[in-house]
């Protein structure tokens, strides 16, 4: 398990990690969901591949499938960006 610089101990991160999930999950949520969450991102990105680039990644195509709901009649050059940069 990594350390963060400026923890306690891997029982600190741990327990941070944790207390952060289940804030963000149902209250019924168990650690087997917890890791299926994890197998399906798994699944679409490399292990060794940086939280961050996953989650500029899903919000990137988060987006992109909000814009293409909205349909063509709200298309600004922003969007257009938007959709390049996903595409790329």
């Amino acid at each position: 398990m990594m350390v963060i610089p400026g923890t306690l101990d891997r029982f600190a991160v741990t327990i941070r990690v944790l207390q952060q999930l289940q804030r963000l999950l149902p209250q019924s949520a168990t650690l087997s969901d917890v890791a299926d969450i994890l197998a399906c991102v798994e699944t679409e990105f490399d292990a060794e591949t940086r939280l961050e680039d996953v989650i500029q990644s899903l919000v990137g195509e988060h987006l992109a499938a909000q814009i293409a709901q909205r349909g063509p009649a709200r298309r600004t050059p922003q969007v257009e960006q938007v959709e390049r940069e996903v595409a790329a």
